[in-house]
């Protein structure tokens, strides 16, 4: 299996939150994201699910899924994964 890289968004974002007993402070948050996976055989490319994580090593996650599903049985039915768009 072959990977593009791309640069990984940040699973943590800083947020203004009022808080009751120290006023208005930044706040850091762990940020979940979609992420849609998509498949291609040939010239034809299937949705096959948008699943919700916080962003990184989403390569593995989708590889992951899809051998969790059932639709591939190992990491050698991947000739190449990528990120789109």
């Amino acid at each position: 299996m072959s990977e593009e890289s791309s640069s990984v968004p940040s699973a943590i974002a800083r947020v203004s939150a009022i808080r009751s007993d120290r006023g208005k402070t930044l706040e850091s948050v762990i940020v979940e994201e979609p992420l849609e996976i998509r498949v291609a055989q040939g010239e034809e490319e299937s949705r096959i699910a948008i699943t919700m994580r916080t962003p990184g090593n989403d390569l593995e996650l989708a590889v992951g899924f899809l051998l969790s599903e059932g639709l591939i049985s190992g990491k050698n039915d991947v000739i190449k994964a990528r990120i789109c768009g």
